[in-house]
């Protein structure tokens, strides 16, 4: 059917950045469409890590604070999709 055809489904090997808010310039901590593309080209990345199967992408040795994560994936190369702003008090951290 053709609902089957847009059913979510994990994005595999997408390519995801984090950055840290604090050590961006201003004009980066509410991007928008234009900056975000100066930001994934221009501002070197906290961390980087690809999605697994099940679309998530990892991160280790990161310390609890205010970061944008940004992804990109190889089948849309043009596009860069703002994932979301994660803050030091949210609840998905998760030690180790």
């Amino acid at each position: 059917a053709a609902s089957d055809v847009y059913k979510r489904q994990p994005l595999e090997y997408a390519q995801v950045r984090l950055y840290r808010v604090s050590q961006l310039p201003r004009s980066y901590h509410s991007p928008d469409r234009q900056s975000i593309r100066e930001l994934w080209n221009q501002i070197r990345p906290q961390a980087s890590a690809l999605t697994n199967a099940r679309g998530r992408a990892v991160f280790s040795g990161i310390a609890q604070d205010d970061y944008l994560l940004l992804a990109r994936h190889p089948a849309f190369e043009k596009a860069v999709i703002l994932g979301e702003r994660i803050n030091e008090a949210d609840e998905r951290w998760q030690d180790g």
